[in-house]
């Protein structure tokens, strides 16, 4: 008998801050709070415009250089804005979400790998994976670092693939906005888009699959991504 060959390693891959914690929610109400405290105008526009392509940290020097502000001011509402972002994911009360813990819990047993991108810093990511038992699940978190790239990348998509030891066309990537959708597009995965209200009216075209909450998203639905 012809022995059997081993099946594909196949992993389910993810944002953390946007998926797994409502994070862009948080950054828009940080942002527009700060920039009101200044009597500067900010909307849904304004963050859809800025701050859906590029990590805060990225988008946010040239945001606030196009708002006429001192170099002195600009450098400390950009480290204002820093500070609270991280003070949010760092005091404990962020919670990961429920419907995504049970599809990683299922996907798992099915002997799929499951990763996942920030943009937050090492520490802080680290902590959190803790927090959320994320270490406990194996799930691998990596952060990207400073970048003035679009995040996350094609680049950051494929080092996590390889991290976890799995072909790119073996990964489902579940993502939140264009960027990312088209970032993973690129580097060879599987997409499931799930937008959220920043950014639900972007094309995703080229997605396996738009759903309109994590809670369309099933284990079954992912791993028949991987059977073609």
């Amino acid at each position: 008998m012809v022995p059997r060959a081993p099946a594909a390693r196949t992993a389910v891959l993810f944002e953390l801050e946007n998926l797994g914690t409502s994070g862009r929610l948080r950054v828009f109400e940080t942002l527009r709070k700060k920039l009101h405290a200044r009597s500067i105008p900010f909307t849904i526009v304004d963050f859809q415009r800025h701050f859906t392509a590029k990590s805060v940290k990225c988008a946010l020097p040239s945001f606030l250089a196009a708002m006429n502000l001192s170099k002195s001011a600009e450098t400390k509402l950009s480290a204002d804005i820093s500070q609270d972002i991280a003070a949010h994911y760092g005091d404990g009360k962020v919670s990961f979400c429920p419907v995504l813990r049970s599809l990683l819990d299922a996907v798992l047993q099915n002997e799929t790998l499951a990763g996942c991108l920030t943009a937050l810093e090492p520490e802080t990511s680290t902590a959190l994976a803790e927090r959320f038992g994320l270490s406990d699940m194996a799930v691998r978190v990596m952060p990207v670092g400073d970048t003035d790239k679009p995040f996350p990348s094609p680049d950051s998509w494929l080092k996590l693939a390889k991290s976890l030891h799995v072909k790119p066309t073996m990964c489902a990537a579940l993502v939140t906005s264009r960027t990312a959708a088209r970032s993973a597009i690129s580097a060879g995965m599987r997409v499931v888009a799930v937008p959220d209200q920043f950014t639900a009216f972007q094309d995703f075209s080229g997605a396996d699959a738009v759903c309109d909450s994590i809670e369309d998203v099933s284990a079954d639905r992912l791993l028949r991504l991987f059977a073609g």
